[in-house]
């Protein structure tokens, strides 16, 4: 039989601990046959899971690290590519005194954007912009397309605004 390779690098303590939390506190658990547990029984319990959880990761952590054996490098992971915008938008249809106005269609903008930072030839920007919107979450929940307006809580759907765009660097 071929173990793997992390087996043999895992801290027997942290194995040790592992199977005892696996197996002291192991419930044998048959429909019907235990109440409801106390809220220290939940509290223990919730422990118990919490530590084991650390103790698996912590044991996958050491057997996968390298302990050092490569300097530290920095690559990007594109979180700062030219498309990327960073929005706030308040929706009015959230507020008491707008749900009977027609203030309850339109949401409120606030953005900032970059362009040309991963090209040492182009032109950068920083641009900062306020606009105004169509609220479509409000749309599409109030015609009954909730998995719609759930998607649309977190993607801008282009040209359903009016910006105005400020570059920081000029």
């Amino acid at each position: 039989m071929h173990l793997p390779r992390f087996i043999f690098q895992i801290p027997a303590f942290t194995l040790l601990f592992f199977f005892m939390v696996m197996v002291c506190y192991a419930e044998q658990s048959s429909p019907g046959s235990q109440a409801e547990l106390t809220q220290k029984q939940q509290n223990q319990k919730l422990f118990l899971v919490t530590m084991a959880g650390v103790g698996v990761i912590t044991a996958w952590g050491v057997a996968q690290w390298d302990y050092f054996s490569q300097s530290p490098h920095a690559i990007s992971e594109g979180w700062f590519s030219n498309d990327t915008k960073y929005l706030f938008a308040l929706k009015l249809n959230g507020f008491k005194n707008m749900q009977n106005s027609m203030l309850k269609h339109i949401e409120l903008l606030l953005g900032y954007y970059t362009r040309g930072f991963s090209d040492a030839e182009e032109a950068k920007q920083r641009n900062i912009f306020v606009g105004v919107g169509l609220n479509l979450t409000d749309f599409f929940r109030r015609h009954s397309y909730n998995k719609t307006a759930t998607i649309l809580r977190y993607i801008q759907i282009p040209y359903t605004y009016i910006e105005y765009a400020n570059d920081l660097n000029e």
